[in-house]
């Protein structure tokens, strides 16, 4: 059916969905991993800078705010105490 009503239920189950498989996937909540990103960036350091310590080809800091995956929040959290040990 493509009424509203039946569309609006169908747009939930679809969410509810998309959202199991990404937990499944080792989808874990950014805003940790954003918290240790923006010590670096008050500590001094670009985006860019740390785009290239954490490994990304692209040179480019983009992160969800919301949701990452579970290796890219190891990833950056190894780093960060790299980071620290150093200083």
């Amino acid at each position: 059916c493509r009424c509203i009503p039946c569309r609006a239920v169908n747009a939930r189950y679809k969410a509810m969905r998309k959202s199991k498989a990404a937990f499944s996937a080792g989808v874990v909540s950014a805003a940790p991993t954003w918290k240790l990103i923006d010590e670096l960036l008050e500590e001094g350091f670009t985006k860019k800078e740390l785009a290239k310590r954490f490994g990304w080809k692209s040179g480019w800091l983009y992160l969800d705010r919301e949701w990452i995956m579970a290796s890219t929040a190891e990833r950056v959290a190894k780093e960060y105490i790299r980071i620290m040990e150093d200083a």
